[in-house]
Parts: structure tokens; C-alpha cells; sequence
């Protein structure tokens, strides 16, 4: 390789495991399923395996502040980590006078 050339250059060896990781990334990222209840009905929801209730709730088209996630009959922050398998309510929330 040149002295000028820009990075460097992977034999075919090493170059698969580094394609087959990027193709993982941008096709297999969705990794975990939480069903989520909500206005009596009851669907499956894929996310990634490191997925917040934000996550759920942009996934959803949900603003923060006009719900209220339970998991396990307990409100969580929409901060919170999601877990595999967790099944989730969304309770709708108004406010006024």
C-alpha cells in the first residue's frame, strides 16, 4: 500500500466477519418482542434488545407525557430498561380543569 493511501486494507478473511457484523447490525437489530396492552387491545412490539419505554412509546407514536407505562402492575419511568418478554399496559392520561 502507498505511504498516502487512507486506512488500510482487509485480506478476505478478515473482511467477512467485519461485513457479516455490519449486516447484522442493520438488518438484525430488532432483537426483543414485549406485548403491550392498550385501549383493550393487545399487540407484539419489536425492539431493540436495549430498548427503553421511550423507545416503546416512539415506536408506538406516543408522547411521555400524555401516558403512563405499567410493567408488572407497577408505573415505570419511560427511562426505564425493557426486558425480553415484558408485557406492558399503556394507560392513556388527561389533565385540565
Amino acid at each position: 500500500m502507498p505511504n498516502g493511501s487512507r486506512g488500510r486494507r482487509l485480506s478476505p478473511d478478515s473482511a467477512i466477519p467485519a461485513i457479516v457484523k455490519l449486516i447484522g447490525k442493520m438488518f438484525f437489530s430488532v432483537s426483543m418482542e414485549v406485548k403491550v396492552a392498550m385501549m383493550g387491545k393487545e399487540r407484539k412490539v419489536m425492539l431493540k434488545d436495549d430498548a427503553t419505554g421511550e423507545d416503546l412509546l416512539n415506536a408506538l407514536k406516543l408522547l411521555p407525557d400524555g401516558v403512563l407505562i405499567i410493567n408488572d402492575d407497577n408505573p415505570i419511568p419511560y427511562t426505564s430498561k425493557l426486558k425480553n418478554g415484558d408485557r406492558i399496559k399503556i394507560i392513556r392520561v388527561a389533565s385540565g380543569g
